[in-house]
């Protein structure tokens, strides 16, 4: 798994704070009914799930199958899958325009490992992880706002970069402002001194 800076993580966690609301997913459960739910878990494309259950095979063994066969293949792949909240938060999109954005997109989330519930009467869209057990800042959420143009890592980077090498030129000056503040000559010291009391350095 990919590891990002701090400060790539403190926008995540920003924009997911400011985009989503934690829900109980046993409550909308019972809300929709043990029996409806499933009718909102929405499926990625066919085409989406054929090609991945086609990786299990070659391509002469896939061939051979017939069109029933491969649907039965590919439903089969998907019920395996895991394709369901496996965690009981689901998270609901803050607005509209949120809810849109993940309803147009139901394979592209799929294929960050983000499942996606539709709207409800009472709910935007929601999204869920089928997992458990690990960050998903690291796993899920910063690559969705990478995929969502949110957070620019190339930018990120930069402004990383060059905090680092103002702390370092500030802390030079400090260093340089000290040695002066121990210089013999009277009016140096006080200068460098008073500099050091009013940067607080």
């Amino acid at each position: 798994m990919k590891t990002y800076s701090r400060e790539i993580k403190d926008k995540a966690n920003n924009l997911f704070e400011n985009s989503f609301n934690s829900l109980s997913f046993e409550l909308l459960k019972k809300a929709l009914g043990e029996d409806y739910v499933n009718d909102y878990i929405e499926r990625p494309s066919e085409e989406v799930l054929e090609k991945e259950a086609k990786d299990n095979f070659t391509d002469e063994e896939w061939d051979a199958k017939g069109k029933t066969e491969k649907e039965e293949t590919i439903q089969s792949y998907f019920n395996e899958s895991g394709h369901y909240p496996m965690w009981s938060t689901i998270f609901e999109a803050r607005d509209d325009f949120i809810s849109d954005k993940i309803m147009k997109d139901i394979d592209g989330l799929y294929s960050l490992g983000i499942g996606v519930i539709a709207p409800t009467d009472n709910t935007n869209a929601c999204l869920f992880i089928a997992g458990a057990g690990y960050d998903f800042y690291e796993a899920h959420w910063i690559p969705l706002f990478i995929y969502w143009d949110w957070i620019d890592e190339e930018e990120m980077k930069d402004k990383e970069e060059r905090s680092k090498i103002k702390l370092t030129n500030w802390n030079e000056f400090g260093n340089t402002l000290e040695r002066l503040a121990e210089n013999k000559d009277e009016t140096i010291k006080r200068h460098a001194t008073g500099l050091l009391k009013a940067l607080k350095l």
